[in-house]
């Protein structure tokens, strides 16, 4: 049995949140980890099956595979 890899989004704002709603539609069996400054605008995320992180330190550490979608100044 192959285990899928957990993965982490951290700034899952335009970019990084189509990344994971990409995933997510796609029915990727791993965990999928979303952060981003205004949580509130991950609970459509949320809603298709993505577990939101306020740490984006701890959201790093339980996954395997880490997207960085943030601004250069972020």
């Amino acid at each position: 049995m192959k285990i899928m890899e957990n993965i982490a989004v951290i700034g899952a704002g335009v970019i990084g949140g189509a990344i994971a709603k990409s995933l997510l539609k796609r029915k990727y069996k791993g965990k999928i980890i979303v952060t981003r400054r205004g949580i509130e605008r991950l609970r459509e995320l949320e809603k298709l099956g993505a577990t939101i992180s306020v740490s984006n330190k701890k959201a790093a550490k339980d996954s395997s595979i880490i997207f960085i979608c943030v601004k250069p100044n972020d």
